[in-house]
């Protein structure tokens, strides 16, 4: 139970941390738009594996 604690924690903590390292160099607008942009590519990537995983299950 411990470690679902874990990786929400640094799930939640390390795009904020990087986010405060890149706002000084980039801007608060900018940052957003590129965090954003992460937050949706990772989205699309997940979307695409799961939809592979599902179409290679054998339903018994």
């Amino acid at each position: 139970m411990a470690a679902c604690y874990i990786v929400a924690y640094g799930a939640i903590s390390v795009p904020a941390v990087a986010a405060g390292f890149t706002v000084s160099r980039l801007g608060a607008v900018r940052t957003f738009q590129v965090h954003g942009a992460g937050i949706v590519v990772v989205s699309l990537v997940t979307l695409v594996v799961a939809r592979s995983a599902r179409s290679r299950m054998i339903y018994l």
